[in-house]
């Protein structure tokens, strides 16, 4: 897989996780004596705060895995397989527990009025951003590591030596405290 396509897939999970972020993962009503009904809500940022985060992490590890070659660029990509893994067990976590603790009633006067309610919208969407970032994750580290960094096209490339050059013989003579000129 080419490098560009992976970003992409990669970018695609971290736009998934953010965007569960905002989606509604769980409602519940509830009867208090001096309001009345009340509807509560949890957004994914609020049922996990761990999610904004989590999609940051990957666009700052993808610059990292831009700016590094070698054995650091498949650190990094281990660690955005670490990022995917934790993004989709987040997603796995909000699919079969419903976003209780921030749907608790709001005080001790409160009563149930409903059921509580999963949307799996925003859950599924973060599995699915998790498994995004960990099928881009594997394909880095799978990937030769023999590509090069941002900069390395400024980086000086050794010329082969040849015998008989003659601005090596002037330097091998200055080295050797010898005037070259004489």
């Amino acid at each position: 897989m080419r490098l560009p396509l992976i970003l992409v897939i990669a970018l695609a999970g971290a736009a998934a996780t953010a965007g569960s972020a905002a989606l509604t993962w769980g409602t519940a009503d509830w009867t208090d004596d001096l309001r009345g009904t009340l509807h509560t809500s949890a957004t994914g940022s609020a049922a996990s705060p761990a999610l904004l985060p989590l999609a940051a992490a990957t666009v700052a590890a993808l610059g990292a895995v831009l700016a590094a070659r070698g054995w650091l660029r498949q650190a990094v990509s281990a660690i955005l397989a670490l990022i995917g893994l934790t993004i989709g067990w987040v997603g796995v976590a909000g699919l079969r527990h419903a976003p209780l603790a921030v749907l608790l009633p709001p005080n001790r006067s409160t009563t149930p009025a409903g059921s509580t309610s999963i949307s799996p919208g925003g859950p599924a969407l973060a599995v699915i951003g998790g498994v995004l970032v960990l099928v881009a994750a594997a394909a880095l580290i799978i990937q030769k590591t023999g590509r090069s960094a941002i900069g390395s096209r400024y980086e000086r490339k050794p010329r082969a030596i040849q015998p008989g050059d003659p601005d090596l013989d002037l330097w091998k003579a200055l080295d050797a405290h010898q005037d070259p000129t004489a």
